[in-house]
């Protein structure tokens, strides 16, 4: 049985903003390295912000989707070896941490197999930790405690002059984009989808972000060559798939990644699982 709520009449009335989906131009792809980790693929960005900042490497990434598998703690392990050797010292989660609710015992510990390695850790709500409605904000805070993870729904963190903001997932949630504090040397937004980011970029409330770090779409997760994905679940089609991208008017980037899992379909083709590491210059 999947303990996980259909996605039915779960959306705000005023989801949809193609206006302000326009704003993003696709950029070239990221590079990456040629060596994987594990089965994921490792993109590298450098983000220039304040010069206090510099030298600091990040990990993101999105959609483990953790469901207690062998599979998934190779992961994990795999993902603890990158951040080692790369000497980071943070770790971005945009959503769809865990799957099933069965799984949630176990999450914690998994987790704090590879967040015990930085600094600091931050996450914020996907649409398997939102659409389990019936487990209160409070618990996922905690289970995500646990694991080594600051829980950001619409709200932020200042880790040592950089500001980490986690916005709220459109799946019976209301994405917001808190305003960045005056004294920080820079400002990453966490958002499960591009389609959440969009859905704040209303007025300035983006201005003062220099990044966004999304996934959920899996880049469709099956794509043929030279062909769309098959399906896409976003307001904008296949727009925001994956990639790279840069909001017009405003020094804001946007990272859509195709996730380190699957769930629910545990297949990928032409689609490859990726993170990525990003530097501080």
């Amino acid at each position: 049985m999947r303990l996980h709520r259909p996605l039915d009449n779960v959306f705000p009335e005023d989801v949809y903003h193609p206006e302000r989906a326009l704003r993003y131009d696709r950029l070239p792809e990221l590079p990456f390295d040629r060596k994987k980790s594990g089965d994921c693929r490792v993109l590298r960005l450098q983000l220039a912000l304040q010069p206090e900042l510099a030298g600091k490497k990040l990990l993101a990434l999105s959609d483990l989707h953790f469901n207690g598998r062998e599979a998934d703690y190779r992961k994990i392990a795999a993902l603890r070896d990158l951040v080692i050797a790369e000497k980071c010292d943070g770790i971005l989660l945009a959503g769809d941490g865990i799957g099933e609710a069965a799984s949630l015992d176990a999450f914690p510990a998994a987790f704090a197999e590879l967040t015990r390695e930085v600094s600091f850790a931050a996450a914020s709500p996907g649409n398997w930790e939102q659409c389990k409605s019936w487990i209160s904000q409070k618990t996922w805070r905690d289970l995500y405690r646990r694991a080594g993870f600051d829980y950001l729904v619409n709200e932020g963190k200042n880790y040592g002059g950089l500001f980490i903001a986690g916005c709220a997932d459109l799946h019976l949630g209301v994405p917001r984009a808190v305003p960045v504090p005056e004294n920080c040397g820079g400002a990453i937004l966490l958002a499960h989808s591009a389609d959440a980011v969009v859905y704040t970029d209303d007025a300035d409330s983006l201005r003062k972000y220099r990044l966004a770090v999304t996934g959920h779409f899996h880049g469709g997760q099956v794509k043929m060559p030279f062909l769309p994905p098959f399906f896409l679940p976003s307001w904008y089609g296949n727009r925001f798939a994956s990639g790279f991208f840069r909001r017009r008017g405003l020094p804001l980037e946007m990272m859509v990644l195709r996730g380190a899992g699957e769930l629910s379909f545990p297949h990928r083709f032409n689609c490859p699982r990726e993170i990525a590491l990003i530097e501080l210059i």
